[in-house]
């Protein structure tokens, strides 16, 4: 046939083709590898302070409900909230967190919840002192009580702050919590500037 001809070329890479492919690919992972740590770490104190967030709003609701104070307790070991929080029924007369290290029965009518802190996340209250939040009849709290979560990614540490106003609101923000409780309300995404 004239003006058709079989053009036979080979499929494939060269050598140098696929050399080039891989070091573009290890730079992009080398430069992708920090922010999907960061994305990983603010994942965590974002499930983390929603997890004492959640605890806070039911503690306070069942307050007002109840119409009798109603306890948010820190889990009584080594002093740190990172064990985990419980609130315990109030009409159980239970005044503290079941904890499996001591061996104590657990009794799923004396709590209305129990949480467990993840791994990897580490929780410390602004006083340091402070072992319990009371909400009362009309779902107020007493001070103002700030909470800081950090967590480490790629050698630096990313924090959220989460704090229980007077009037029972909970106001998250990204960082170490401040001095004062906060005025202002939440920023929309606070947690997106956890890890600076």
């Amino acid at each position: 046939m004239v003006g058709s001809s079989k053009h036979n070329s080979s499929i494939g890479f060269t050598l140098v083709e696929l050399l080039i492919g891989l070091v573009i690919l290890s730079i992009l992972i080398t430069v992708a590898a920090p922010a999907f740590n960061d994305a990983l770490a603010t994942q965590r104190l974002r499930a983390a302070t929603n997890e004492l967030r959640q605890s806070i709003s039911l503690a306070r609701s069942e307050a007002v409900k109840r119409n009798v104070t109603t306890d948010l307790l820190l889990i009584q070991r080594d002093g740190s909230w990172s064990n985990g929080w419980c609130i315990p029924n109030p009409d159980t007369g239970t005044t503290e967190c079941f904890d499996t290290s001591d061996g104590s029965s657990y009794d799923v009518a004396n709590y209305f919840s129990e949480v467990a802190l993840q791994d990897g996340v580490s929780l410390t209250e602004d006083s340091g002192s402070l072992t319990q939040i009371g909400f009362n009849n009309w779902g107020r709290t007493s001070g103002c009580p700030r909470f800081e979560f950090t967590t480490v990614s790629s050698n630096r540490t990313c924090a959220l702050c989460l704090s229980a106003t007077v009037d029972g609101r909970v106001i998250v923000q990204s960082g170490a919590c401040p001095t004062v409780c906060p005025t202002a309300g939440e920023a929309p995404n606070a947690w997106s500037g956890a890890c600076p």
